[in-house]
């Protein structure tokens, strides 16, 4: 279990944060008008609409510059890449080449927007945030059921605060969960933390980790 700032994750992925009960209020994106940032401005093929956005942070991408045997170092700022139904198939599958070929290149080569994208790329392969109500991360009932029953394990001063935290959503094995006072991120995570965690593991029978965060 960690300790996060105010809403870290969201203010990563540029998402506001979610209603109380992410399972009755869903979490909203505006996506009108952006475009996706998979396709090539020099390409004929056109992609869907936008509906994932993928978080990449700021790295620095080594560029050859033709015929000098000299590199330059420029960097990729962090920020959201926008992406279609389409594209997002492709990259979470690192198809690069193929999705190259689609867009007219029949030699498979990847432009290097898309290598500035491969270089600054967050937490890793696979990974995007949907943008419709329909594929918005939620909490899986397995996951609403263990808590509960991880809680109960613990001494009555651990457990009345456990109680009061609300589990919000899941994101790549990782539960983000909203604690009533600001107080109890640290003390919880330092209290009870590491055994929280274990028995959600064997409860669930895979591996998770917990983030906790302040009130909203």
């Amino acid at each position: 279990m960690d300790s996060t700032p105010p809403n870290n994750l969201y203010e990563l992925l540029g998402l506001p944060a979610p209603q109380p009960d992410v399972q009755s209020a869903a979490l909203t994106i505006e996506s009108a008008g952006k475009r996706c940032d998979f396709w090539p401005s020099l390409f004929a093929a056109e992609c869907g609409p936008v509906v994932w956005a993928f978080p990449c942070g700021r790295a620095e991408r080594l560029v050859n510059i033709g015929g000098t045997g000299r590199t330059m170092s420029f960097p990729v700022e962090a920020g959201l890449w926008y992406a279609c139904e389409r594209c997002r198939r492709h990259v979470k599958a690192d198809r690069w080449a193929d999705l190259a070929r689609e867009f007219g290149r029949t030699d498979g080569q990847v432009p290097a927007e898309w290598q500035a994208f491969r270089t600054a790329r967050l937490p890793g392969n696979g990974y995007a945030w949907p943008l419709v109500a329909h594929r918005l991360p939620t909490v899986h009932k397995a996951v609403r059921d263990a808590w509960p029953r991880a809680v109960e394990a613990f001494d009555d001063e651990i457990r009345t605060r456990l109680e009061n935290v609300r589990v919000l959503l899941e994101v790549e094995g990782r539960l983000y969960a909203r604690c009533q006072q600001a107080e109890d991120v640290g003390w919880l995570a330092e209290k009870c933390g590491e055994r929280l965690t274990a028995s959600l593991i064997v409860l669930l029978g895979r591996p998770v980790s917990v983030a906790l965060l302040p009130p909203a």
